[in-house]
C-alpha cells in the first residue's frame, strides 16, 4: 500500500536525495527557503547527477533531455505557485473563507512578536551561517482579478494521428505534451470564434485524427456547452425547445442532447437531496445531425456508474458544505417568494375593491409584513458568522503551534476551494452539477443523510485507527510497558497506526459521447481537492497507460473509449499501483470476514464450555446455582453484533456487485454498438472467428481496426468478469460466515431453552414439596381457626360474658373500625404507585447513606452470597459422606480379611489387589463427578464380598 513505502521520498523526515516523486512538494516542503531560487533555476547538484545519469543511458541527447526536464519543472512550479497566489487572493476576498487567510497572517505576526522568536532567530541564523544575510525566496505574483472556476479547471486533451500520440504545439491554448496536454474550461467553451474552437468538428479535419477531451466534473451545463461548441453553436437552448411559442429551430446539439439520451435519464429533483442526482445507465447510438436515414450512425452516448474512493475527512467537509449550500438556497428561495408575495399584496392595495381590502386584512392577520423579513435575513447572517467562528477540534496555546495549525487550515482551504466554488455556483441552479456519492448514498438515494451508514463501511473500519490499536501509557508506573525494549526509539506498531487515513468507497459517474467516430468527450469527477499527482485518479491512470510504449497505438476512437471504460472499472481494484493511499478493497473485505469468522470460532468454543458445565449441573443431585450459566446463555448481544457486521458486509458486497453487473451490461452494449459501426455487415467478426485474413486493400485497414478494438474489448470484459468473480467469492464466504453465526445463535438459544426446562423441572419439584407443606399448614388452620375465633369472642371482657361494663356492640364497633382503617391504609399503599415510590425512594436513600457511613455496606459486601454459601456447604457435606463411606468400607474389608485368614496366600493377594482397584475407582469417581455415577464403584466392591447395598447411606 501507499503508506507502507520503505523508500524515503518528498515530505519525509529523512533525506531522500534524488528520490523526488513530486517536484512541487519537494520545492515547498523539502528544501530550505534560501535554496529555492537555485533549485528553480537548476543550480543544484541533483541536475549534475541527473546529467551524468542520462549520459550513461542515452549519450548524445542527455543535455537536451536534462534541459527539458529543468524547463518542465520550472514551468510547473511557477504555474502552480501563481495558482496558489491566485487562490489565496480569492480566499482573502471570499466572505466565507477570508478568516483562513486572516488567521494565518495574525498568527504569523504573533509568532514573530513572541519572545521565543526574538531570542532565538539570531541563533538560528548563526547556526545556518547566514547571520548577516536575509532569507529571500522567489516571488510569484498573479493578476488580481475575480476568481473563476472555469479558468482554474484544467481540461486534459489527448490527440492521435495515424494511431500515434500527437502533441499540438502551435496553439497557445494548449500546454504540455502528449499525453499531458491540457487547456482550461474557459478556453474550451469560449464562443468568440466558434470555428477555431478546440472542440469544433471541422477544426484540423482528418479522418485519422482522434481527439479526446475530458471535463473533470459532472456538470450538465458544461457538457451541453461542450457539445454545442463541437457543432459550432453558442448554446444548445434545450429549455427553449419545450415551449410552443417562439420556439427556436432545432440545433445539431439538441439532436444529440435530446431528452431520450440526456435529461430524460436524469434522476432527482429539487425536493430530493443533491446526492439523489444521477443519470440512468445507458449505452445507445444516436443519429448524426444532417445525416440521411439510410446513413450509418456514428454517435454513441454512454452513462455508467463506477467505484472510486475518498478520504473520510474530505468527504465530511464537502457533505457539510453541500448541506450549507442547500440550507442557504432554501432560505434565499423563501425570502424571494416572500418578497414576491409582498409585492403582489402592495400592488393590490391600489385596487378600490372590497376584495383587495379583505385580502390585505387577511395578510395582516397572518403576519405577512415587510418587517417580518428582517429576522430571516439576520438569522442567516448569524448562522454564517457562527460557522466562521467555529474553532477547530484541535487548538494550540503556543504561538508557533497556532501558526502551523492556521497554515494547515489555509492549505486545506486552498486545496478544496475550486471544488467548493463549483458547488456554490452550480448546486443552487437545479440539477446542473452532480456531487460525488458514497456507496450508501448511491443505493439509498432517497435518504437525506447517510452519515452513520458511511462511518459503518467496511473500508472505513479497516482504514481507521481506533484507540485500542495504540499502546497505552501506564500512569501508575509512569512508563510505556510495550516500549521498554525500544530504548527511546520509534514504535513501528504505533507509527503504522498513526499514519492511517480513514477512507470510504465512493460512486462516481462516467458520461461519454463519441461524436462522428472521431471525437471523444468524457465527464467524470476526481477526488475532492486532487489537482496533480493523483495516481489513483482515473484520468491519471488513462494517461499513464497511454504513456506505455505498447499502449500508445490507438487506431480508432472506440479503442480509446474502451481504455476509458477499462480504467473506470479497474482503477479502484488495481493492486499493482501503490503510490497513493488507495484502499485495497479485496484485502480489506477479506480481513473483515476473517475477523468475524475468528470471533465466531471463539464463541463456539465458549458455548462448548458452557454446555459442559450444564452437563455437570444436570447430573448433580445436590444444590447447584445455574445463574452463572443461565445469564450468559440468555445474552445474545455478542452474536447479534457479529451477525450485524457480517450482514453489513454482505450488503456492501451486493451494492458493489450490482454496480459491476451494470459495468458488464454497459460494456457489452458498447462493444455491440461499436461493432455495428466498425463492422456494419458482420463480415469481420466471422473472419476473426475463422482466423481468416482480408486481402482487399480498401478493407484491410478497417479489418485491422476491428481486430485491435476487439482485442482490447475482450481484455476489458475479462477483467470485469474477474472482479465480479472475486466479489462473488467474498460474498459466498461472507454468507457462509453469516450462516455459521446464525447456527451458533440457534444452538445458544436451544441450550438456554434446555437450561430453562431443567430449571423448570427443579422448580416444579420444589413447588410440589412446598405445596405439601402448605397443605399441612392449611389443615391446621382449618382446624384451629374456628376454635380461635370462638375462644377469642368468649374471652372478651364485656357485660354479657364478664364483669366489664362495655357491651359487645361497642367492642365490635371498635374492632371493625380499627380493622377497616388498617385495611384501607394497606389498600392505599397497595394500589398507589406514587406513594410506594416516594416512600421507597426516601427509605432507600436513608438506609443507603446509613449503611455506607456506618461501614455496614462494606461489611455486607465482603460477606459471601447465599448461593455461594449453599454451594460450599453442599461440597463439604458431599466430602464428609465420601469420607464416611471410605471409612466404613475400610472396616468391612479388614473384617472380611480377618475372617478369611486361612485362605491361601495367592488368593488373599488377589482379593487385596481387587479391593484396592475398587477403592481407587470409588475415590476417582467421587473426585471427578458429583452426580449419581459417583457411587458406581461401591456396589461392585460390595457384591464381590457378598454384601448387599441398602438405599440409605446411613445403613451403609
Amino acid at each position: 500500500m501507499a503508506n507502507k513505502l520503505e523508500v524515503s521520498s518528498c515530505l519525509s523526515s529523512e533525506r531522500h536525495d534524488h528520490d523526488i516523486t513530486n517536484p512541487l512538494l519537494h520545492f515547498l516542503g523539502c528544501i530550505e527557503i534560501c535554496e529555492r531560487q537555485d533549485f528553480l533555476h537548476g543550480n543544484t547538484r541533483i541536475w549534475e547527477d541527473e546529467l551524468e545519469h542520462q549520459r550513461n543511458l542515452q549519450g548524445q541527447n542527455a543535455d537536451e533531455t536534462v534541459e527539458n526536464m529543468k524547463k518542465g519543472w520550472k514551468s510547473n512550479i511557477e504555474s502552480e505557485m501563481r495558482r496558489i497566489a491566485t487562490l489565496r487572493h480569492a480566499l482573502s476576498s471570499d466572505e466565507q473563507d477570508k478568516h483562513l487567510v486572516k488567521d494565518v497572517e495574525e498568527s504569523g505576526q504573533s509568532w514573530r512578536m513572541s519572545e521565543e522568536y526574538k531570542s532565538n532567530i539570531d541563533r538560528v541564523k548563526e547556526w545556518r551561517g547566514n547571520a548577516t544575510q536575509s532569507i529571500s525566496e522567489p516571488e510569484f505574483t498573479s493578476p488580481a482579478r475575480a476568481y473563476s472556476p472555469e479558468e482554474d479547471t484544467s481540461v486534459p486533451v489527448i490527440q492521435f494521428k495515424a494511431g500515434r500520440g500527437f502533441s499540438e504545439t502551435c496553439d497557445d491554448r494548449l500546454s504540455g505534451k502528449f499525453p499531458n496536454q491540457k487547456t482550461t474550461v474557459k478556453k474550451l467553451l469560449e464562443v468568440s470564434d466558434q470555428k477555431a474552437n478546440l472542440l469544433h468538428n471541422n477544426r484540423d479535419f482528418d479522418n485519422n485524427h482522434i481527439k479526446y477531451f475530458h471535463i473533470p466534473t459532472n456538470n450538465m451545463k458544461w457538457a451541453e456547452e461542450a457539445i454545442a461548441r463541437y457543432y459550432g453553436e453558442s448554446s444548445p437552448g434545450l429549455d427553449e425547445m419545450q415551449r410552443h411559442l417562439r420556439r427556436p429551430p432545432k440545433s445539431d446539439a439538441s439532436i444529440v442532447l435530446q431528452d431520450r439520451y440526456w435529461r430524460g435519464q436524469l434522476h432527482g429533483d429539487v425536493s430530493l437531496p443533491p446526492h439523489a442526482r444521477y443519470m440512468s445507465p445507458i449505452c445507445e447510438t444516436i443519429s448524426s445531425p444532417g445525416k440521411k436515414l439510410n446513413e450509418q450512425l456514428k454517435n454513441i452516448v454512454l452513462f455508467m456508474p463506477y467505484l472510486h474512493w475518498e478520504t473520510s475527512k474530505r468527504r465530511e467537509e464537502f457533505a457539510h458544505e453541500i448541506d450549507n449550500i442547500v440550507s442557504q438556497t432554501a432560505r434565499d428561495h423563501a425570502k424571494k417568494e416572500a418578497d414576491a408575495k409582498m409585492s403582489r399584496q402592495q400592488s393590490r392595495r391600489l385596487l378600490p375593491s372590497a376584495a383587495a381590502e379583505n385580502q390585505i386584512q387577511i395578510s395582516h392577520k397572518h403576519g405577512v409584513e415587510p418587517k417580518n423579513l428582517g429576522p430571516i435575513e439576520s438569522i442567516a447572517d448569524a448562522v454564517q458568522r457562527y460557522q466562521n467562528k467555529i474553532p477547530s477540534s484541535f487548538q494550540s496555546e503556543h504561538a508557533l503551534g497556532h501558526y502551523l495549525l492556521a497554515a494547515a487550515r489555509l492549505y486545506e482551504g486552498i486545496t478544496t476551494y475550486r471544488d467548493r466554488k463549483l458547488l456554490r455556483e452550480y448546486l443552487p441552479k437545479g440539477p446542473s452539477i452532480h456531487p460525488r456519492r458514497t456507496l450508501d448514498q448511491a443505493y439509498y438515494w432517497t435518504l437525506k443523510s447517510t452519515k452513520m451508514r458511511d462511518r459503518d463501511q467496511v473500508i472505513y473500519r479497516g482504514t481507521t485507527a481506533t484507540r485500542d490499536a495504540f499502546h497505552h501509557f501506564d500512569e501508575e508506573n509512569n512508563e510505556w510497558p510495550e516500549h521498554k525494549e525500544l530504548e527511546g526509539g520509534v514504535c513501528p506498531h504505533c507509527s503504522t497506526n498513526i499514519r492511517k487515513v480513514s477512507r470510504v468507497i465512493m460512486v462516481d459517474q462516467l458520461w461519454m459521447w463519441i461524436l462522428d467516430a472521431k471525437t471523444l468527450i468524457t465527464c467524470f469527477l476526481k477526488r475532492y481537492g486532487a489537482n496533480k499527482q493523483d495516481y489513483s485518479g482515473v484520468h491519471k491512470s488513462i494517461r499513464t497507460r497511454l504513456e506505455d510504449p505498447g499502449s500508445e497505438s490507438i487506431r480508432t476512437v472506440f479503442e480509446l473509449a474502451i481504455i476509458v471504460l477499462d480504467e473506470c472499472t479497474t482503477t479502484l481494484f488495481d493492486r499493482t499501483k501503490s503510490l497513493d493511499r488507495r484502499p485495497q478493497v479485496i484485502d480489506e473485505f477479506s480481513k473483515a470476514i476473517g475477523k468475524i469468522a475468528h470471533k465466531q470460532g471463539v464463541a463456539f468454543d465458549r458455548l462448548w464450555r458452557w454446555t459442559d458445565e450444564a452437563r455437570k449441573f444436570f447430573r448433580s443431585q445436590g444444590y447447584v446455582n445455574p445463574r452463572k450459566l443461565h445469564l450468559p446463555l440468555l445474552d445474545i448481544n455478542p452474536e447479534g453484533k457479529l451477525e450485524r457486521e457480517i450482514e453489513d458486509i454482505i450488503e456492501e458486497l451486493d451494492i458493489m456487485l450490482r454496480i459491476l453487473s451494470t459495468h458488464q451490461d454497459i460494456i457489452k452494449s458498447f462493444i455491440e454498438q461499436s461493432e455495428g459501426i466498425l463492422d456494419p455487415n458482420g463480415d469481420f467478426l466471422q473472419k476473426l472467428r475463422n482466423h481468416e485474413s482480408v486481402q482487399e486493400a480498401s478493407r484491410k485497414e478497417k479489418y485491422e481496426d476491428y481486430q485491435c478494438f476487439k482485442l482490447r474489448a475482450n481484455d476489458c470484459q475479462n477483467r470485469v468478469n474477474i472482479q465480479v468473480k472475486e466479489l462473488e467469492c467474498l460474498r459466498k464466504s461472507a454468507r457462509n460466515t453469516s450462516d455459521d453465526v446464525l447456527h451458533l445463535l440457534t444452538m445458544k438459544q436451544q441450550q438456554a431453552s434446555v437450561v430453562q426446562a431443567w430449571q423448570a423441572v427443579k422448580q416444579s419439584d420444589e413447588t410440589i414439596k412446598q405445596g405439601r407443606s402448605i397443605m399441612v399448614f392449611t389443615l391446621a388452620t382449618i382446624v384451629f381457626l374456628p376454635l380461635s375465633f370462638i375462644t377469642s369472642v368468649f374471652g372478651m371482657n364485656n357485660r354479657e360474658f364478664g364483669d366489664n361494663q362495655w357491651i359487645l356492640a361497642e367492642q365490635l364497633q371498635y374492632i371493625f373500625l380499627i380493622s377497616a382503617g388498617v385495611v384501607s391504609v394497606s389498600l392505599f399503599f397497595a394500589f398507589s404507585a406514587w406513594t410506594r415510590a416516594f416512600i421507597w425512594s426516601y427509605c432507600s436513600k436513608t438506609s443507603t447513606k446509613f449503611a455506607t457511613s456506618s461501614g455496614a455496606y462494606e461489611y455486607i459486601s465482603r460477606r459471601q452470597k447465599p448461593d455461594d454459601i449453599f454451594e460450599h456447604t453442599y461440597k463439604e457435606i458431599h466430602r464428609i459422606k465420601i469420607d464416611a463411606k471410605k471409612e466404613a468400607l475400610k472396616k468391612r474389608i479388614n473384617k472380611k480379611m480377618a475372617q478369611e485368614k486361612d485362605t491361601p496366600q495367592d488368593t488373599t493377594r488377589q482379593i487385596v489387589d481387587k479391593t484396592q482397584h475398587s477403592t481407587e475407582g470409588l475415590c476417582n469417581s467421587s473426585d471427578t463427578d458429583k452426580g449419581p455415577s459417583s457411587r458406581s464403584g461401591l456396589p461392585g466392591l460390595l457384591s464381590f464380598f457378598g454384601y448387599r447395598r441398602h438405599r440409605d447411606d446411613a445403613t451403609v
